[in-house]
């Protein structure tokens, strides 16, 4: 399965990249201190005075035996940080040369590696009619073939639903996480309400839009018949200089709408075309844009 969407050399340069955890950074580093955690991993951080009451596993006998005082150990816990993936499934991502969907696959399965291989867990999901289907989550790399099983199994059909998607994140993993959305964001129901409400509660969000360059520069002149990939709907145009001028201009400011809105809730936004040579777009272009380092 994994040969389908990269060889073995690409995953080789994979293992160089981690995710950046931008926000959940900060919150991990600060720790806090317990004198037992149990679950994630727990490291010795502090020594504190004894007081009654103390549980007397945690006496630090070696110390008591040199300075003949009596202190407790403390420990951090630190959580396993997660990286949620989700990937719009829709029918418009089924569009264009090559397709969105296999571009969109193929970066969903590479940040899905490059997390595991860092140690963090991953949970995936699609999204597309108004339903959002999940993976399991995966806490080690061993679990990466699931992930792509899962991705493999997975088709672009039905309408976009980006916003339902966000708002089942927000329910099922109510602690902040690290969320990547893939999309072409062509979403009637618009999910920005619901990505900003994440963003309010502290997740660390990015933004991949996914074109491809039949969007970005339409090739076709002339009368045409089009056809919305999600609702079937058909209208005859005559695509002519004036239109397509109007169509860039207006593909312009949705684009330009989006990056306001995610640099004003410390989102990233990641405008990504499927022409692009896609170990160059996750290499190089994913690395500048602040996703990976």
């Amino acid at each position: 399965m994994a040969d389908r969407l990269f060889d073995e050399e690409f995953f080789r340069k994979l293992q160089l990249l981690t995710l950046s955890f931008r926000r959940q950074q900060a919150q991990h580093a600060e720790g806090r201190l317990t004198a037992l955690q149990r679950g994630g991993r727990v490291e010795f951080a502090d020594h504190r005075t004894y007081a009654p009451g103390d549980d007397l596993r945690y006496l630090d006998w070696r110390l008591y035996a040199r300075t003949d005082r009596l202190f407790i150990k403390e420990f951090r816990k630190e959580e396993q940080p997660l990286a949620v993936i989700l990937v719009d499934a829709s029918a418009s991502m089924g569009y264009g040369t090559p397709p969105k969907w296999d571009q969109a696959r193929r970066l969903a399965a590479a940040l899905a590696f490059i997390a595991l291989a860092g140690e963090h867990a991953v949970h995936m999901a699609t999204f597309a009619g108004g339903a959002t289907r999940w993976g399991g989550q995966i806490n080690h790399r061993s679990g990466f073939a699931s992930v792509l099983s899962f991705l493999e199994r997975s088709e672009a059909q039905g309408e976009t639903a980006a916003a339902r998607a966000a708002r089942d994140l927000a329910e099922r993993q109510p602690r902040p996480c690290l969320v990547v959305l893939l999309s072409d964001l062509m979403d009637p129901s618009d999910p920005r309400g619901a990505l900003g409400v994440l963003a309010a509660k502290g997740y660390d969000l990015t933004v991949v839009h996914v074109l491809s360059p039949e969007e970005l520069h339409p090739p076709w002149q002339g009368p045409r018949i089009l056809t919305d990939a999600e609702t079937r709907h058909s209208r005859p145009l005559v695509l002519d200089s004036r239109l397509l001028s109007l169509y860039l201009q207006e593909l312009n400011r949705f684009r330009e709408g989006w990056r306001e809105f995610c640099a004003a809730h410390q989102m990233l936004y990641l405008p990504v075309s499927t022409a692009t040579p896609f170990e160059e777009l996750l290499l190089h272009y994913l690395r500048r844009g602040g996703l990976l380092k």
